[in-house]
């Protein structure tokens, strides 16, 4: 939490979730949800770095292992 601004600073910040598993997916979405938290959920992992520039999201979740996945974060 931020000094000064409270709990809401996080309300209105988007995540950016990248994941295969559809159970998985469901259970982050949820978390975030209830923190306020705005999921944007992208089912494309070949654009990843695209999407990213496109969306602007304050944090990016993906799975390491979808085709793609790691490779974005080097």
């Amino acid at each position: 939490m931020r000094a000064g601004q409270g709990r809401n600073w996080m309300n209105d910040r988007k995540v950016l979730i990248y994941e295969d598993d559809q159970t998985t997916l469901n259970q982050i979405q949820s978390v975030l949800t209830s923190l306020g938290l705005v999921p944007v959920i992208d089912t494309n992992p070949a654009a990843i770095l695209e999407h990213a520039a496109e969306y602007k999201p304050d944090l990016i979740i993906l799975s390491a292992d979808m085709k793609h996945g790691f490779s974005a974060c080097l």
